[in-house]
């Protein structure tokens, strides 16, 4: 019992013409569909080089653990880079691993899914299983 399509008319109801499908002409670059910018500046990139370096050095370390292309860590990432804004001058240093390119990092921390987040303190790593809010 699915409606007749001959029933409806090309506009919606608001008289907005839909087109027809051709999306030719859009540009995921242009400036009004850009994704907006993550200002990151207190949020550390950790690589497999400097990963160990920074866990030692700092007493709490929050490391997440993403990949750029999951939904779930771009909602996280405006969040996390504000929180590690408001934590730098407390001594905690959030820091993030991109999970697709450092293998062996994701590897030896059982990640499992994105984002995973954990929570080093003195170099002993807890997850960390709290909201994805500032």
């Amino acid at each position: 019992n699915f409606p007749d399509p001959d029933q409806f008319e090309d506009d919606d109801e608001d008289g907005e013409d839909f087109g027809d499908g051709d999306f030719s002409g859009f540009d995921p670059n242009s400036e009004e569909f850009k994704e907006p910018e993550v200002d990151e500046k207190d949020v550390v990139v950790l690589k497999e080089r400097n990963f160990t370096t920074v866990i030692e050095n700092n007493k709490f370390v929050m490391v997440e653990f993403y990949a750029p292309w999951c939904g779930h860590c771009q909602a996280l990432a405006p969040e996390y880079a504000a929180a590690a804004t408001e934590l730098k001058n407390e001594g905690v240093v959030l820091a993030k691993v991109d999970a697709s390119q450092e293998n062996e990092l994701a590897h030896e921390y059982d990640v499992q899914g994105f984002p995973t987040v954990y929570f080093f303190i003195d170099g002993v790593h807890k997850p960390y299983n709290g909201q994805r809010t500032k």
